[in-house]
């Protein structure tokens, strides 16, 4: 049996490189032997193509029949996206042609892409850094306008150079105060560990504020988390399908059908630019544990807690026919953002809707909304509301730094760990070492040694033929 291929087996690989289905597809196939392979499959010595020129051929079988007429372009290593002999063929972008194509590339001898495998040789030869390729994959992933700019500029190197300055500062930092070890005995201030430590106080700011950037940058990438609480039977899971337009939640007339958190994201329309999202649907919280019926409904209110307090916005759903209750507007309380959404106003009296209303102002309610998710009624006023509220909130400094993976987070975190007790130092060897210890935890994000099962994990994550 044959073994599994991995990222570090440098075949000739091929793929496409664009979706399936569309008008045209671009197939790429990059290695040692891509352009012996291209010339079998077009019929051409491809070796006398001028590169990244565009050429008409026609692309045949193994056996020799025409199955699809394309462009191809041409690169030589290491002129071209993977820094390796590359070849694109741009195709038709049916099924079927890329399937053949893609046949007669592998029955001419070339290897069917890994995930991300493209970008990987691409990193591997230097033509692009570890943060670099993470940003190509927020970028591809991006659900927001938000999350693309912050890609596009980690691509374009902003990321990287802070961090190539900061590496440099600490090595320059680790070996002076190793210098200074030898010239313990002499008082030079450029050696001294009151300098050291002066120069580094800054960069243990800079990278704190760096690793509380990801809360912010886990929002613009996977949405803003939107909770709905509230009462069994309140109408959170009535609520939850109405905005999304989805049967997403269980709904009954039975109180506790709702046991887990219910995510889904919705990308609307802010005043400036779109904002995903993410609106959780979670179990009831009844007034006591006492009346709590069983284990799995305890463990669902235990997550619904959980929820409000990792939210940015809190919906408290209130059924609009019951009375006012204080545990019910007490649900979510202590959130910068909570809103009071009054459900089912279509089968409540006006005057029970008014005398609630009224009772919630009273108790503190900021902002009181009265909806129907059978009608929509007040649906695209709540949506309004929670857009604005929230956009002003992800708005950044023009060159700000934001981490969107956690862990590049944790390892900034466990960095400043190190910094931190570089700072508490009491003498240049510690000191000098715990440096050293901090630059090792920040080796992923620096680009000086990253583990095989890291990249590959990575790399994983990525379509194919990117």
């Amino acid at each position: 049996m044959a073994n599994k291929r991995n990222y570090f087996d440098f075949d000739t690989i091929a793929a496409p490189a664009t979706a399936i289905g569309g008008a045209l597809c671009v197939i790429r196939v990059s290695g040692s032997d891509a352009h012996r392979i291209t010339s079998h499959v077009v019929r051409k010595d491809i070796g006398f193509f001028e590169d990244r020129r565009s050429y008409r051929v026609s692309v045949y079988s193994n056996a020799g029949k025409k199955i699809e007429d394309g462009i191809l372009i041409k690169f030589s290593n290491p002129l071209s996206f993977t820094g390796e002999d590359c070849v694109e063929l741009h195709i038709h972008g049916g099924g079927i042609s890329v399937h053949r194509t893609i046949k007669s590339l592998l029955d001419a001898g070339a290897t069917p892409a890994l995930p991300g495998e493209f970008s990987f040789r691409a990193l591997k030869n230097g033509k692009m850094t570890l943060s670099q390729v993470e940003a190509v994959s927020d970028l591809i992933g991006a659900q927001s306008e938000l999350m693309a700019d912050l890609a596009l500029g980690n691509l374009d190197g902003r990321q990287e150079k802070y961090l190539d300055r900061v590496a440099k500062e600490l090595r320059s930092l680790a070996s002076l105060s190793e210098l200074g070890i030898d010239f313990s005995d002499q008082d030079i201030e450029e050696l001294s560990l009151a300098t050291h430590k002066e120069r580094l106080n800054p960069i243990v700011v800079e990278l704190r504020e760096l690793e509380r950037s990801f809360d912010s940058g886990n929002v613009l990438k996977n949405g803003v988390p939107i909770v709905l609480v509230g009462e069994p039977n309140a109408g959170k899971s009535s609520l939850f399908n109405s905005i999304l337009g989805l049967d997403r939640s269980i709904v009954t007339p039975y109180a506790g059908t709702t046991r887990d958190v219910v995510s889904e994201s919705l990308l609307v329309q802010g005043s400036e630019q779109n904002i995903l999202l993410r609106f959780e649907d979670t179990a009831g919280i009844r007034s006591g544990e006492s009346v709590v019926e069983n284990d799995v409904e305890r463990i669902g209110i235990d997550r619904s807690r959980k929820a409000i307090n990792s939210a940015t916005l809190v919906f408290n759903v209130i059924d609009s026919t019951q009375s006012f209750s204080e545990h019910s507007a007490r649900i979510g309380e202590g959130k910068s953002e909570h809103f009071f959404v009054l459900t089912k106003i279509d089968l409540a009296r006006p005057e029970d809707i008014e005398d609630l209303s009224n009772r919630l102002r009273d108790f503190g309610a900021k902002h009181l909304f009265l909806t129907s998710s059978k009608s929509g009624a007040g649906l695209d006023e709540l949506i309004r509301a929670a857009a604005k509220s929230i956009e002003s909130k992800l708005i950044r400094k023009p060159g700000e730094l934001v981490l969107t993976r956690r862990e590049n987070a944790d390892a900034v975190g466990c960095s400043l760990v190190c910094f931190e007790r570089a700072l508490a130092a009491d003498d240049s060897a510690l000191f000098a070492s715990d440096i050293r210890e901090g630059l090792s935890a920040l080796s992923r994000l620096i680009g000086d040694t990253v583990s095989d099962d890291i990249l590959e994990r990575i790399f994983s994550e990525f379509c194919i033929g990117k």
